[in-house]
């Protein structure tokens, strides 16, 4: 009974004291939800917010208002028009309103954990001294405590959920670094999804700002804080920054930048920047971004880079780098980039402009409208797709549009469905390289394969020179600066032997290209292979001068104004095999050649010529020779005429010289080792002959050996008299020298005639014999109308360029030539006899009669003395008669005499005998001029 009693007792008390509990806690909670609501009525925040603002300017000694101070409902604080005065600024902060979220019972356990931050009409001014304190240092020193008062208690943390910022403006000025910030912006926000500071890891999701208004002017600092990198190497020991960030929006920015220090300068403004991120993994240099949008752009910078030297006198060598292995190559991916309706302005103010073409330190771009997807750029790859591009810039590019995929890889580059337009070029479809490594495109082009095919395309000169205008002087652009050229391509294989499926050309002018086969070792000149099938390749004679070097071309050379070449091509720089035909306003021509130019005196070539019509004299500017159709073989070895052995075979059909059209004509040839033989058979109706010419050819000591039948030979027809004159006869020669100074053979003319269409004039035999040797030289001349020998030892070369000379002492017949060389010690005599013969009397029709004529004399070129005797029996011109007279010429006195002794002389007028005339520097003008005619007719060497 007991027992029980005791045990109803003490659960009354339970009962009652779980009861005083609960009452006691929901009195503190009353308690307090009364204390939360006080905050809301005026006498309270009032009471709190003097006290709040007593307790500040106490501690911090500068002014302080605060309008209103309130805690809403449930978990926010709020203050209205806040004001802090600093101790030499107006204005340190001003706030027109701030409400902070948070759950307050968080804050007994250190937790700050901030659900949202409203902030609205805010600025700040905050001024950094020379001495490094900023102008807010007095309040951190204000509220600032010992170590004594330090207490061990946990670390505070801090939690952010919403941001919301309105109407913020900031201005910093650091007098110690020089520089000057002015911020102000409309309106920021997101939503903080982590914030934790010990693990430096922090997300958001979207960011919104707008109205940006960003100045910054750096000034020249004298020496930089070295606290600077020790600031950096401490961040850099904490743990990797892990960030996550979503949407991006940037609007209405407006930025200016300013550094006298690098005399950079900057100004950006855009009306939205807006992206959205996938993953940003700091640590791993890896990000993945969704969308890049750039709209409404202008950005105009200005950047002092002078040009370096390129060999410093005292270049350092470079440090090596301190780039620790754990850096890892960027890895970006872009689903899409669009920059719309974008002005970019870039100057390098330490460069002059240049005048002509882009100017890459000077550039000004009035239009950019870029769309870019699935851009990647990871191990070194870069690829993605171009949509769209419409990009124009002050100096004249002006792409239209373009768009392509493109790759740039270790092992691999290509731009695929390539569509690139402007006013002037138009470039399509594609272009892959593959190869070993990135480093064989500079190490080993050859060997990259290629693979490109350009369908319908067009490339403009002035586009190229305003890239590279450097260009400008250089063949091909200097003469076609706005040449549009057009062209289709389809190639495969590796740069060192492509095979070209198709090749056309056209647009430089009048050139045209049309070809296809393969090329090796392009790379390699020396080792250049080449099996080309040319369609056509057509031009003109301008655009052939200029394309080539100037002066390849001799100036004496004519070429077609108009041509055309088709057939093949196989061979390298030193084989080549051909079968090519052309097509020209200047004749035709078909040529199979097979030439092998690698042993050097020992070239070995084949080559078959089909002329038709060839203007030769047209092309060699020759007006005696005219079109020439001919068929022509030579095949043999080596072009040196000394090491030559070769067989010459041609078949003129048609050659014009001297306006007369030969025909007929056959031609073989052959040499050996400069030993030569050459058969010549024309069946011309006015050039019929057959001639045998053999000899050594020798530059200093050629032979000849020459003999044949001109069976006819109608010099009148062919343009060489102005009479009517056909020669017929037989030829022998034979010169073991036909050097001029060394003359040693014979010419005879045997059973010769020549008839002037009327009348039949035979010719005996003529001959013409020379010899020299080391001691004497002698020429002899027999014919029967003349005898003549000249004996003595001279050169053919000086010895008349001497007489000559002396001669003009006294009458100057011709211009002297100053410059001969004449060699001491040359003298001749000679004697002369002229034969009384029918023949002559062709010539001379007035040359009635006369007896032989003799003449001898000598001259010395070293004295320059000049004897001649001559003795004229009898001579009957017209009606004049000269009986029995002698002649004497000499030059002494240094004047030159005539003595002519005449036993009669008569005329129509006049009759004297044994009369002597001495004629001393007295000769009339006709005889002068005879005289004349009579020196311009000696050989002149």
């Amino acid at each position: 009974m007991l027992e029980t009693f005791l045990l109803l007792k003490l659960k009354i008390n339970t009962t009652k004291l779980i009861r005083r509990i609960a009452i006691t806690f929901i009195s503190i909670l009353v308690i307090l939800t009364l204390l939360i609501l006080s905050l809301r009525l005026p006498a309270v925040q009032n009471f709190i917010k003097d006290r709040l603002i007593a307790y500040l300017e106490q501690k911090i000694k500068t002014k302080v208002s605060l309008e209103r101070v309130y805690v809403g409902f449930p978990n926010s604080l709020v203050m209205e028009n806040l004001y802090l005065k600093g101790q030499d600024v107006d204005t340190l902060l001003a706030v027109k309103k701030l409400d902070v979220g948070l759950h307050m019972l968080k804050l007994i356990n250190s937790t700050a954990d901030i659900t949202s931050v409203d902030l609205e009409g805010a600025r700040a001014n905050v001024v950094r001294k020379p001495d490094g304190k900023f102008n807010f240092d007095y309040i951190i020193d204000a509220f600032a405590t010992t170590d004594k008062e330090e207490s061990s208690s946990k670390p505070f943390i801090i939690s952010l959920d919403k941001i919301n910022l309105k109407d913020v403006g900031v201005t910093f000025n650091d007098q110690q670094s020089k520089n000057d910030i002015n911020l102000y912006f409309k309106s920021f926000d997101t939503r903080v999804k982590k914030f934790d500071l010990n693990k430096n890891t922090y997300a958001v999701n979207d960011i919104n700002l707008d109205g940006l208004k960003l100045k910054l002017k750096q000034g020249i600092v004298e020496e930089v804080s070295k606290k600077v990198e020790k600031k950096v190497d401490s961040l850099n020991e904490k743990k990797p920054m892990n960030i996550g960030l979503r949407v991006i929006k940037l609007t209405h920015f407006d930025i200016d930048y300013g550094d006298e220090n690098t005399k950079t300068y900057a100004k950006v403004l855009f009306k939205e920047l807006s992206t959205k991120v996938n993953k940003l993994d700091l640590e791993n240099n890896a990000f993945n971004v969704s969308n890049v949008f750039l709209s409404g752009a202008d950005i105009n910078a200005n950047l002092y880079l002078p040009a370096q030297n390129a060999n410093p006198k005292n270049k350092k060598e470079a440090e090596p780098s301190k780039v620790s292995d754990q850096d890892k190559a960027m890895n970006l991916l872009l689903g899409k980039l669009v920059l719309n309706d974008v002005k970019v302005a870039y100057n390098n103010t330490a460069i002059a402009p240049t005048k002509q073409g882009m100017d890459f330190n000077h550039l000004n771009f009035s239009k950019i409208n870029v769309e870019v997807r699935s851009f990647k750029m990871e191990n070194n790859t870069f690829a993605g797709t171009v949509n769209t591009a419409e990009i124009q810039e002050a100096r004249g590019l002006n792409i239209q549009k373009f768009n392509t995929d493109f790759m740039y890889a270790e092992k691999e580059a290509y731009l695929k469905d390539l569509y690139l337009q402007t006013p002037k070029t138009l470039l399509r479809d594609e272009v892959i390289l593959n190869y070993n490594s990135i480093d064989q495109l500079t190490t080993n082009l050859g060997a990259v394969k290629i693979s490109a095919n350009i369908k319908d395309s067009k490339i403009g000169f002035s586009d190229i020179l305003n890239l590279v205008p450097t260009l400008r002087n250089t063949v091909p652009f200097n003469k076609y600066p706005n040449a549009i050229l057009n062209v289709n391509a389809n190639v495969k294989g590796s740069v060192n032997d492509l095979f070209i499926q198709d090749l056309k050309v056209s647009g430089l002018d009048q050139l045209r290209v049309n070809a296809s086969g393969r090329v090796k070792n392009a790379m390699n000149p020396d080792q250049l292979y080449y099996d080309l099938r040319i369609g056509e390749f057509s031009s003109n004679a301008k655009t052939i001068f200029n394309l080539v070097p100037k002066n390849t071309i001799p100036s004496n050379i004519t070429l077609p104004s108009n041509f055309s070449i088709k057939g093949n091509a196989k061979g390298t720089t030193k084989v080549v095999n051909t079968d090519l035909n052309l097509y020209s306003t200047l004749g035709n021509a078909a040529i199979v050649a097979n030439v092998d130019m690698r042993r050097k005196n020992h070239e070995l070539y084949d080559v078959k010529a089909n002329l038709q019509g060839i203007q030769v004299g047209k092309i060699i500017q020759n007006k005696d020779i005219g079109s020439v159709t001919a068929q022509i073989s030579a095949k043999g070895e080596s072009f040196d005429f000394k090491n030559a052995n070769a067989n010459v075979k041609g078949h003129v059909a048609a050659a014009t010289y001297k306006g007369y059209r030969y025909q007929n004509m056959n031609l073989t040839g052959k040499i050996n080792k400069g030993a030569y033989a050459v058969n010549v058979n024309s069946k011309d109706p006015n050039a019929d002959l057959q001639l045998m010419a053999s000899g050594i050819y020798d530059e200093k000591n050629p032979t000849v050996k020459v003999n044949g039948e001109v069976i006819k030979l109608d010099v009148n027809k062919l343009g060489f008299y102005e009479k009517p004159m056909i020669l017929a006869g037989k030829i022998d020669g034979d010169f073991t020298s036909l050097d001029p100074n060394n003359l040693n053979g014979y010419l005879d003319l045997k059973d010769f005639a020549f008839s002037d269409t009327k009348e039949v004039y035979p010719v005996q035999e003529v001959h013409l014999k020379a010899s020299s040797t080391t001691d004497s030289t002698q020429i002899i001349f027999n014919s029967q109308i003349a005898d003549a020998e000249l004996k003595g030892k001279y050169k053919l070369t000086q010895i008349f360029g001497a007489l000559t000379q002396t001669i003009n002492q006294y009458y100057q017949f011709q211009k002297p030539d100053k410059t001969q060389k004449i060699d001491p010690g040359q003298h001749f005599a000679f004697t002369a006899k002229i034969k009384n013969d029918d023949l002559i009397r062709k010539f001379v029709p007035d040359l009635k009669s006369f007896e032989t004529i003799n003449l001898a004399g000598n001259y010395d070129a070293d004295s320059q003395k000049i004897e001649i005797d001559g003795q004229i029996p009898q001579l009957l011109y017209g009606e004049n008669t000269i009986e029995k007279g002698t002649l004497k010429v000499t030059n002494e006195n240094q004047a030159l005499q005539y003595n002519l002794n005449v036993a009669a002389l008569k005329s129509s007028s006049f009759s004297l005998k044994k009369s002597i005339l001495m004629v001393m520097l007295l000769i009339t003008q006709s005889t002068i001029i005879s005289l004349q005619k009579m020196i311009r007719m000696l050989p002149n060497f």
